[in-house]
């Protein structure tokens, strides 16, 4: 009992520090007087979010927006949101993501009217995310007093499979997830359609087309530390760190033929939709 009292009290210090922005509005109290207008940023696990989440981060400090990490907040502890909805996604002066789906499993709160958001959708070869999603749960351990053994349990689990048996009983969900995000985003006009793949190439490109797209005036003082405090380059593939592979294609290398063959079928009108080739050799 005194073991939980302190791992709630610890959580809620933590949630207070680094969620104030988070709590203000769940609060119905967080007020802005910026007229950009609010971007959403949806993607999947695996996919740079952490990555792309400093770089809307700073672009918010800049332009004088809120960045708002809902999803973190709950991950971290936070207490789940019963209200208005409307209270928390806010049409003007608000960044809000990552998001890693639309399903109940990782979107908790009802969805707001998407037209009104201008909507960042980063995406990544789905076969590549199954194989790096793997090697997360299954070596990537984090202190997290929220998640109190749940983290170690979920590492157990996953290494009591074959990495070819984990990614084909995961496929079905994630492949659900971008039928999903497709569905409902693509084609339209409030809509920036990323890929993962596109960033790691032309980093320049894109992140000039982000800034485009999101119609916000980020500095050229901050367009450059983003540029220069990019860097995709991992010396040695490390299974427990965070940035282990960047390289497209890892699934080619970590998965078997039988695997992939059962993936590419999985996943055969989504990767043709996002221009993903189909080989299996």
């Amino acid at each position: 009992m005194i073991s939980r009292i302190k791992t709630f009290v610890k959580t809620q210090r933590y949630i207070k520090h680094n969620f104030p922005d988070e709590l203000l509005l769940f609060k119905g109290k967080h007020v802005t007087n910026n007229a950009n207008q609010s971007i959403m940023y949806f993607t999947v696990h695996r996919c740079a979010s952490q990555f792309i989440l400093n770089i809307l981060r700073q672009c918010a400090a800049d332009t004088g927006m809120t960045y708002v990490n809902i999803a973190s907040y709950f991950w971290r502890g936070g207490k789940l949101y019963g209200g208005n909805t409307d209270d928390v996604f806010k049409r003007l002066g608000y960044i809000y993501g990552p998001f890693y789906g639309l399903d109940r499993e990782e979107f908790t709160l009802s969805i707001p009217k998407f037209d009104d958001f201008k909507i960042l959708l980063m995406l990544r070869d789905p076969r590549d995310v199954l194989t790096s999603y793997y090697f997360h749960h299954a070596y990537e351990l984090y202190d997290n007093p929220a998640k109190e053994g749940f983290v170690e349990e979920r590492s157990r689990e996953t290494l009591s499979k074959t990495i070819d048996e984990w990614v084909i009983d995961k496929s079905t969900v994630f492949r659900d997830r971008y039928r999903t995000y497709l569905s409902t985003f693509a084609d339209k006009p409030n809509v920036f359609v990323s890929k993962y793949e596109d960033m790691i190439r032309d980093f320049n490109t894109w992140l000039d087309s982000l800034q485009k797209f999101m119609h916000i005036n980020v500095s050229a003082k901050t367009l450059s530390s983003i540029m220069q405090k990019t860097d995709f380059c991992t010396a040695k593939e490390d299974v427990k760190a965070h940035k282990r592979q960047v390289v497209p294609g890892d699934h080619m290398r970590k998965l078997k033929k039988e695997t992939i063959s059962h993936l590419n079928s999985e996943f055969k009108e989504i990767l043709e939709t996002l221009k993903y080739p189909i080989s299996e050799e």
